[in-house]
């Protein structure tokens, strides 16, 4: 039985039989080099597009920038909330004043943590106004 397969496995196979893998295999060849053509031209332009885009908005961010006088920027620039949580820390009163009058919410804003200003001010006694 063994020799009589391999008698048949011997036998040039069918043209038919060939002709279909050797179509099958070129198919197979052209569609995985069209995938890859795909794969390369898209990944290029959305890398273009996207450095192109980027640049767009370093260019629109400079210039809006350039367009603010130095004294209207914020020193510190950052979350008000952070900013009156450090003016308390400072001891500076006056910046801390200047920052619940622009943003009278912070009075009742909370932290990450969940503690609001007079919360931390009280909380660490190093905070506190120095008494006279």
């Amino acid at each position: 039985m063994l020799t009589r397969l391999r008698a048949q496995l011997r036998r040039p196979w069918p043209l038919r039989l060939r002709v279909t893998f050797a179509v099958t295999g070129a198919t197979a060849l052209v569609l995985a080099a069209a995938g890859v053509l795909v794969y390369v031209q898209f990944g290029r332009t959305l890398d273009a597009r996207t450095d192109a885009e980027l640049h767009d908005r370093v260019d629109a961010l400079t210039t809006l920038a350039a367009s603010v006088p130095p004294e209207e920027l914020i020193p510190d620039s950052g979350e008000p909330f952070a900013r009156a949580y450090r003016a308390l820390e400072a001891h500076d009163l006056d910046a801390l004043g200047a920052l619940l009058t622009r943003f009278p919410e912070l009075a009742a804003a909370r932290g990450t943590n969940g503690n609001d200003l007079l919360g931390m001010a009280g909380a660490t006694t190093h905070l506190m106004p120095k008494a006279v």
